[in-house]
């Protein structure tokens, strides 16, 4: 419903521009000296007088903008590139085309290529092609763009380490304990009288008490 209504203004505001009559003059005819000097056209006096005109412009066109809106007014925002105002709507920013988000990037200086060096670990999320939102199928212009749950919003995921290739597994027996040696050979009693199979069988007494 917010794009249809932008539509409408900005028809709306093409047919009443060529009709609209000119602002009311503000007594400023500026100087009519044609021989006046290029750096006092530039002095401090002409650049005040140029910025009161456009904050008077900017107020006049919020209370049009205002008018034309009715309560829709309110999901606009000032544009912060913008040198004399205007107004942008946040919730369709991300419908914007590449080219014009090429165009903004490129106002900011953020076109250039990065200096830094890529993370190691982690690859750009494939579901949200790194912008760590979606769009949702919906007309509510409030959750029409919400957080990429693959990567929570970060616009990267973790990359699972591959498998090491040819793992030989260990298919050593496991360790047998040896039955004790002693004098008599296998099959008798040991050194201190004890026969096979007694709990202490070959070992010294001192190391079990007795």
């Amino acid at each position: 419903m917010a794009q249809s209504k932008a539509m409408e203004i900005a028809e709306r505001e093409a047919a009443e521009a060529e009709v609209e009559t000119p602002d009311e003059d503000d007594g400023d005819h500026g100087d009519t000296d044609t021989e006046q000097e290029p750096a006092q056209a530039a002095s401090d006096a002409d650049v005040g007088k140029a910025l009161e005109k456009l904050a008077r412009e900017a107020e006049r066109h919020g209370k049009r903008v205002s008018e034309i809106m009715g309560d829709d007014f309110a999901m606009l925002e000032i544009c912060p590139l913008d040198f004399t105002p205007g107004y942008v709507m946040p919730q369709m920013a991300a419908q914007l085309p590449d080219d014009v988000k090429d165009r903004v990037r490129a106002l900011i200086g953020d076109g250039g290529a990065s200096e830094l060096r890529d993370a190691e670990g982690v690859e750009m999320c494939p579901r949200c092609d790194g912008h760590g939102q979606l769009a949702f199928p919906t007309r509510n212009p409030h959750v029409k763009t919400q957080m990429c749950p693959k990567c929570s919003g970060q616009g990267y995921v973790n990359v699972t380490p591959p498998a090491p290739e040819n793992v030989t597994a260990l298919t050593a027996p496991a360790w047998q304990p040896q039955p004790p040696a002693t004098s008599n050979g296998p099959g008798t009693p040991d050194s201190w009288g004890r026969p096979p199979g007694h709990p202490h069988y070959g070992m010294p007494p001192a190391s079990v008490g007795q």
